[in-house]
């Protein structure tokens, strides 16, 4: 799995995997301020990042199409700008 590194000034803040899950933008990551791995998602027609439960955090890993940073914005936009901010 590709792993992005995203940084605000000096500081890493996630290390991130990008992924299309049921037709929709989903990241998995690791938040190493919070010392803790979660997986988001936007449903189709939705317009906010949902945390995923277990259940939805495995299914993303297993049956989501891996993509690169590039190929994510191209499809559904970018984090912050034309997406929300992750929660």
């Amino acid at each position: 799995m590709e792993i992005y590194k995203e940084e605000k000034g000096n500081e890493a803040t996630a290390e991130l995997s990008y992924l299309s899950w049921e037709r929709g933008p989903a990241i998995i990551g690791d938040f190493p301020e919070e010392g803790v791995t979660k997986a988001f998602f936007i449903p189709v027609g939705g317009s906010d990042w949902i945390k995923a439960s277990g259940g939805q955090y495995g299914d993303i890993g297993e049956n989501g199409g891996l993509l690169t940073k590039e190929e994510f914005e191209n499809r559904f936009g970018v984090i912050g700008e034309t997406l929300p901010e992750l929660p």
